[in-house]
Parts: structure tokens; C-alpha cells; sequence
């Protein structure tokens, strides 16, 4: 069954129309005075080669943990389950914080109101 579900991009506020699990098309919120062309992207962009399916991981630091390594770049990915995805985050997050403390977490975006707010990881991994 066809929906329309409303969602929010960086790009702007949107409505997409979703058949079988797919994003068909995505138009701009209704009454959007000056929506971005970019929106228009967004449906073909979800499902290509490159689109990661879930989330994933270097194997070199699953194995090995944080810091430098020679295979960085070169390294291949694991698939990983959310719940092992989110336990990394914040073990990660926690490490962070207790060796250099809280101001060496800065969730940057890349616009919009609150340069100093801490964004949800999970949030940012979500492509699919």
C-alpha cells in the first residue's frame, strides 16, 4: 500500500511517497516557499551501489580499537547490528570524555541553529 510520510533533510522539509519499502519520489513540504532542487535528489541517491545498506564498521578497529593504523583507508568494512553499532558509540563517547574531557566532543553540524548540541549518533547513520 502507498504512503506519504513527511520527513525532514538538511535540505528541507519533505513528503515522500513510498511503494514496497522504496522511496518513489520525494516533493517538497506543501507550502514550502523556496524549496531546495536539491530534494529532488534524494529518492534516486537512497538506492545505488554506494548506498550503505546498514551500519558498518572498520574491521581494524573492531579488532584493534581507537588510534592510528597503517590500514585506515585500505581497511574493509563489517556489517554490524544497531544495538552493536550504538553500544560502540557510546563506549567510544565515554572514552573520549574520560581522556580529554567534555570539550573534546563537539557535535558540529553543518548548519542550522545550535552549533554546540550534541547530535544524535544513530541519527547520523541512518541512510537507509
Amino acid at each position: 500500500m502507498p504512503q506519504s510520510p513527511t520527513s525532514l533533510a538538511h535540505w528541507g522539509a519533505f513528503t515522500a511517497d513510498v511503494a514496497d519499502g522504496d522511496i518513489a519520489s520525494v516533493r517538497p513540504l506543501m507550502g514550502d516557499a523556496d524549496p531546495s532542487p536539491l530534494l529532488g535528489n534524494l529518492a534516486s541517491s537512497i538506492r545505488t551501489a554506494r548506498a550503505v545498506a546498514g551500519p558498518v564498521v572498520r574491521r581494524g578497529w573492531l579488532r584493534d580499537g581507537p588510534g592510528p593504523s597503517t590500514e585506515r583507508g585500505a581497511d574493509e568494512y563489517v556489517s554490524v547490528s544497531w544495538d552493536e553499532l550504538t553500544a560502540l558509540l557510546a563506549d567510544e563517547l565515554r572514552r573520549v570524555v574520560d581522556t580529554h574531557g567534555n570539550e573534546a566532543i563537539y557535535g558540529a553540524p553543518t548548519a542550522g541553529p545550535a552549533p554546540d548540541a550534541f547530535t544524535m549518533p544513530r541519527a547520523k547513520c541512518i541512510v537507509s
